[in-house]
């Protein structure tokens, strides 16, 4: 699965709300929002997953990145 690359627009697009994410990391770390923090951290695996998928993706596996089987809505490491 090769992952289509961004326009050059769009790639900065995609940056610049993956720094604003870094901004909010900090915050909701600070704050002791784990649960806020999680969801975040989601939603900027989110911003990039097609990207990512096209470099840890052989191209021999056909089927998306996402959450491990049995894990349902589990957050974290634990």
């Amino acid at each position: 699965m090769k992952a289509p690359r961004l326009s050059s627009v769009a790639l900065a697009e995609q940056r610049a709300i993956a720094a604003d994410q870094h901004d909010q990391f900090i915050v909701l770390i600070e704050a002791g929002d784990a649960d806020a923090a999680a969801d975040l951290a989601v939603a900027h695996w989110e911003l990039s997953r097609a990207e990512i998928e096209g470099f840890v993706t052989p191209a021999s596996i056909q089927i998306p990145l996402g959450r491990a089987p049995g894990m349902g809505d589990q957050k974290g490491a634990s």
